[in-house]
C-alpha cells in the first residue's frame, strides 16, 4: 500500500509540474491559441446564437437526415468553410487558476495512483517499469489526442506538441514511480 501511495502522489506531482511547465514555458502550447481579430464581436455572436453553454461544431450535421437539404447546405459549408469546434460557457469562468490547477493535481494523483496500481501487478525491472509507465502515455495521447485531430480539424502541430507533452510526462512519471515501486 505504501509503494501504491507514494507512487500515486510522487508520480502526479511530476505530471502536475511537467505539465506547467510544458503550458507555461514551452512554446508548444502558445503557439497554435489564435486570438480573433474582434474577441468582442465574436463573443456577441456566440451569444446571441449560442442558446445554452455546451460544446459547438460549425456546421452542426449531428441530427440532419443524410438525403436532407439542410444536410446538403451543411456539407457545403463544411467544404467552404470556416470549421468550428468550440465549448462555449456562457456564464463566464473565474479567470483564477487556483481551482483548475487543484482539479487537476487531484487528477493528475488519480491516474498515476491506478498506472502505479498495474506496475505494481508487473515483475518488471526499473528500466521495463519506466518503459510501461511511458507506454501507457503513449496509450493516453494517442487516444487522448489523435481524435481531436481526426475528427474536428485541431492543428497538427497544436496534436503533436500534446502529445509529446504527455508522453514526456509520463516518462519522468515512470522514471519516479518505478523508484518508489521497487
Amino acid at each position: 500500500m505504501e509503494k501504491l501511495v507514494k507512487g500515486g502522489l510522487l508520480g502526479g506531482l511530476v505530471l502536475f509540474i511537467w505539465g506547467m511547465i510544458a503550458w507555461t514555458v514551452l512554446p508548444w502550447h502558445k503557439m497554435h491559441m489564435m486570438k480573433f481579430s474582434n474577441e468582442k464581436r465574436v463573443a456577441e455572436v456566440m451569444k446571441d446564437n449560442a442558446p445554452m453553454s455546451g460544446l459547438y461544431f460549425l456546421p452542426n450535421m449531428m441530427n440532419l437526415r443524410s438525403d436532407s437539404a439542410d444536410m446538403k447546405e451543411s456539407k457545403e459549408m463544411m467544404e467552404q468553410g470556416p470549421v468550428v469546434f468550440a465549448s462555449v460557457v456562457l456564464e463566464g469562468r473565474s479567470p483564477s487558476m487556483a481551482i483548475p490547477i487543484a482539479k487537476g493535481l487531484i487528477l493528475k494523483i488519480v491516474v498515476a495512483f491506478l498506472v502505479t496500481w498495474l506496475l505494481l501487478h508487473t515483475k518488471l525491472s526499473y528500466h521495463k517499469k519506466v518503459g510501461f509507465v511511458t507506454m501507457v502515455g503513449v496509450i493516453i495521447a494517442l487516444m487522448g489526442t489523435l481524435p481531436y485531430w481526426i475528427w474536428f480539424g485541431f492543428p497538427g502541430g497544436f496534436t503533436v506538441g500534446c502529445m509529446f507533452e504527455i508522453v514526456l510526462g509520463w516518462f519522468f512519471a515512470g522514471l519516479a514511480i518505478g523508484k518508489v515501486s521497487r
